[in-house]
């Protein structure tokens, strides 16, 4: 990891955490790059996708989609992200936006696009966007 710049952060200026806006993402998924594209592009063109979380008991239906921002199918995961072991899997680029209230985790979207290929993707965060 390089370090790119360090700041002293003054009291009473917003926390690292309410500046942070998007996190990008790259999962590599076990599927065919015709598959991973079809699933990519279904979900992107749905006006909603809801999922279900609980939390203390109670089961929340949560539309997912505003969260996504963009995404990407990518072919050889191997070549995203330089690692032999993942030449059968397609990488999938994506975005997600990090509301205060709380947003979706990628592994949500990743269940949501691919069902039960995404049990076993594996999810990098490559990156914060941060508010200026």
């Amino acid at each position: 990891m390089e370090i790119v710049e360090v700041e002293t952060i003054e009291p009473g200026r917003r926390s690292l955490s309410k500046l942070l806006r998007d996190a990008k993402y790259v999962a590599l998924v076990a599927v065919d790059a015709e598959t991973a594209r079809t699933a990519m592009n279904r979900f992107m063109a749905t006006d909603s996708v809801e999922i279900e979380r609980e939390r203390k008991g109670k089961i929340k239906r949560i539309d997912i989609s505003p969260y996504v921002i963009e995404a990407e199918v990518r072919e050889n995961g191997s070549t995203v992200l330089r690692l032999p072991a993942a030449e059968d899997r397609v990488a999938v680029a994506f975005t997600l936006a990090l509301p205060p209230s709380g947003g979706v985790r990628a592994t949500e979207v990743l269940r949501a696009a691919f069902g039960e290929a995404a049990h076993d993707a594996w999810v990098v965060r490559t990156e914060f966007v941060i508010d200026s």
